[in-house]
């Protein structure tokens, strides 16, 4: 990787947490250039949940490793459980079988679903959580806003989120304020569809064709530079 780093006039990473970790393996900063992912949402209204006054539904779709944070998720569930928040958890297991026994019963684990499947539980959620300790992006967060969820997540990640606008932003490792930024939207049944416009709005500042304007920005940049260098030279 780094002998392609030397060769490259423009290094494309898709966040600053991306950047930064690729600084510090050696990366030349100055050739680096952050272009977002794109997602691109299904034609046609997106429908609205009708939410529990009485509860919250709390979705986790993506692998279920270490990484993500999913031991932060069960033991925000645990703090939870008197609360009346239920956590869907989909995606592909990569944890012990003793870990998913020794989860408290508001923690439902659905294992790898069909994308129909996917877009049914975002409909019928309140909230997605994303506690991840690394993730170059993560897309799902973008996907989770064109849904109309907002989003609970950390700095780890590419910045998606706008805290206290389409979601919250918590430390990483860090439950209690994972609790905390769960709790505010079981305390007022009100915040989660408050975020809703702002959510869907936030969702097409990622589509693909604000992805290829990027791009096509970037590229111009690098080949007015590189004629810059000629020129000097």
């Amino acid at each position: 990787a780094q002998a392609e780093w030397r060769i490259a006039d423009i290094i494309l990473v898709n966040s600053e947490w991306t950047r930064s970790a690729l600084i510090k393996q050696g990366a030349d900063p100055k050739r680096m250039a952050v272009i977002p992912l794109a997602f691109q949402p299904e034609p046609g209204p997106v429908p609205v949940h009708a939410r529990a006054r009485a509860g919250l539904t709390v979705l986790w779709l993506g692998s279920v490793i270490l990484r993500k944070g999913i031991a932060y998720l069960v033991e925000a569930a645990r703090q939870l459980l008197s609360e009346g928040v239920r956590f869907l958890v989909a995606g592909p297991i990569g944890i012990r079988e003793a870990a998913l026994r020794g989860a408290p019963a508001n923690v439902v684990w659905l294992g790898q679903v069909p994308r129909s499947e996917a877009r049914r539980l975002y409909h019928s959620s309140d909230l997605f959580v994303l506690p991840t300790l690394s993730d170059g992006f993560a897309l799902t967060q973008v996907e989770a806003l064109a849904h109309g969820l907002p989003v609970v997540t950390t700095p780890n990640c590419g910045a998606v989120v706008e805290d206290g606008r389409t979601g919250f932003i918590v430390p990483a490792r860090d439950t209690d304020r994972l609790v905390e930024a769960i709790r505010r939207f079981v305390r007022d049944p009100d915040l989660a569809p408050g975020m809703r416009p702002a959510c869907l709005a936030a969702a097409t500042r990622f589509s693909i064709d604000a992805y290829a304007e990027r791009l096509e920005n970037v590229i111009r940049a690098g080949l007015a530079a590189r004629g810059r260098q000629r020129v000097e030279a």
